[in-house]
């Protein structure tokens, strides 16, 4: 058992998991707060090679959802199976459920929603990033790909929708536990909804402005043009050296920094030292944080930017995010489950047992 006591707040809840099509995050979620989940499969089930990762831990039976099945969870994961658009329970069999149990939590996942013209239709990740918005925020603003969509990988859909699903059910069990009387409400969600809400600042720009946002290389999708905010460093690697959050206090540190490199120069001139000039002429304090980066490791720029309370620090792979001591060593964040190595879920990470430190970085100013 994990020391966090989150990891059994749902001791004792029994979740019946139908379908596998963007629900697998739910179903671990669920089971990472200590639900009872098991998956029910028809016998000639084989799971994706991603499925794998979520369903670590959870119990897998073959099996109908027959009536006096269905009956006996507290919690239904109703979605669709590969290819399909509409989920293992139809909304007669929902309907039919929710009146046997009233309190018995249905939450049904399908790329559209129950209702509505596009209902029932099949969908993929990346049609549904498309069709959800996300497409229309994430892309580059130069190089050969500069205006073109791009889809973010990991399987977004699933892990937006299962998020926002996961917070409804909750919502619902807490609902039920505060009063004995309580019924629940069928959850319909549509995986095209919860990734329409999900897009930053699109929707807001246009609901206040009208105005559409653009897609900027790295950095939040806005109506205008923006900084560039990674640079590459000495070594090779990119840096990101945000240029939000600096107030006078933090330009003044980074200003003597600059001084304390050699680079005094560059920060001859104080009018960057006014806020109201910063935050019309942001472009020329990221030149200038670009040439103390172009001329140093990112190691020593993380380490020494963080002393300095600036919001800066290396871009790492995913790869180099499962070598790093920070996670490895000084943190729970590697959990390996029926041989499946994965990230734990963030609020089940704690500090590792005799853990002297964190990251360990490299000294070195220069390459």
């Amino acid at each position: 058992m994990h020391p966090n006591n989150l990891s059994s707040a749902l001791k004792g809840v029994k979740v019946l998991y139908l379908g596998d099509q963007f629900s697998s995050y739910t179903a671990r979620l669920l089971h990472d707060l200590g639900a009872s989940v098991t998956k029910l499969v028809s016998d000639s089930y084989v799971p994706a090679a991603h499925e794998k990762h979520y369903l670590a831990g959870i119990a897998v039976e073959q099996g109908e959802a027959t009536p006096s099945r269905i009956a006996s969870a507290d919690v239904i994961i109703n979605s669709p199976t590969s290819g399909q658009g509409w989920p293992v329970l139809n909304a007669e069999a929902i309907k039919e459920a929710h009146q046997q149990n009233p309190r018995q939590v249905i939450a049904t996942i399908t790329p559209y929603g129950m209702t509505g013209p596009w209902a029932g239709r099949p969908a993929s990740d990346l049609t549904l990033l498309a069709a959800g918005g996300f497409l229309g925020s994430c892309g580059y603003d130069d190089g050969e790909e500069a205006g073109m969509p791009v889809a973010p990988t990991g399987g977004q859909a699933n892990h937006v929708a299962g998020m926002l699903a996961t917070i409804a059910i909750l919502a619902q069990l807490s609902k039920l536990q505060a009063n004995d009387d309580t019924v629940s409400e069928p959850l319909d969600i549509s995986v095209q909804h919860a990734l329409s809400v999900s897009t930053e600042m699109a929707i807001p720009y246009w609901d206040y402005t009208g105005r559409e946002v653009e897609r900027h290389t790295g950095r939040h999708a806005m109506p205008v043009k923006t900084a560039k905010w990674q640079h590459k460093a000495a070594d090779g690697k990119f840096f990101l050296a945000l240029p939000l959050y600096v107030d006078d206090k933090r330009y003044a540190t980074f200003r003597q920094w600059m001084r304390d490199e050699g680079f005094a120069s560059v920060v001859e001139s104080d009018d960057l030292a006014e806020e109201s000039y910063r935050n019309q002429h942001q472009p020329e304090m990221v030149d200038q944080f670009s040439e103390l980066v172009r001329n140093r490791n990112t190691g020593w720029l993380f380490t020494e930017g963080q002393r300095r309370r600036l919001p800066w620090a290396p871009i790492n792979t995913a790869d180099e995010c499962i070598q790093d001591s920070h996670f490895t060593d000084a943190r729970t964040t590697i959990e390996e489950i029926d041989g499946i190595r994965r990230a734990r879920s963030p609020f089940l990470i704690q500090s590792a047992q005799g853990a002297q430190g964190s990251r360990t970085e490299p000294d070195d100013k220069e390459k």
